[in-house]
């Protein structure tokens, strides 16, 4: 289990049942940890997608 799922299991134990809104939310924003805000890339082969100009450079 990684931190950002220990967070949202800690939030719904202390609070009981959260809004899809609020789960979203820490997904994507939670800092340090959410998709947005983590250090992760997110482009590129090494990344979650990659785009047309990745592929090849006749593309961009």
């Amino acid at each position: 289990m990684n931190q950002l799922e220990q967070k949202i299991i800690e939030k719904i134990q202390r609070e009981g049942p959260i809004i899809f809104e609020t789960f979203m939310e820490m997904a994507l924003y939670e800092p340090g940890l959410g998709y947005y805000t983590s250090d992760k890339t997110g482009i590129g082969r090494a990344g979650d997608y990659y785009t047309s100009p990745h592929l090849h450079p006749a593309f961009g």
